[in-house]
């Protein structure tokens, strides 16, 4: 039997400043997140949406409350 495969290059992720990063914990760390220049809001105020099952929502309500006090 025999598989078809491709490779596709991974493409850079977008943060602050217009500066890139493969790895998003680096690119966070390094230069911030991406802002359009039309945003006005405040980085203080953060909206977050979870996708889970009832299990799983409860436990990131749980870290989230640890974390964020």
């Amino acid at each position: 039997m025999n598989f078809k495969s491709e490779y596709i290059q991974e493409q850079n992720l977008v943060f602050g400043d217009m500066k890139e990063e493969k790895d998003p914990r680096l690119g966070l760390s390094y230069f911030g997140p991406f802002r359009h220049p039309t945003e006005t809001t405040s980085l203080e105020n953060l909206k977050l949406g979870i996708v889970a099952n009832k299990t799983m929502l409860e436990k990131a309500k749980e870290i989230l409350s640890i974390k964020l006090g």
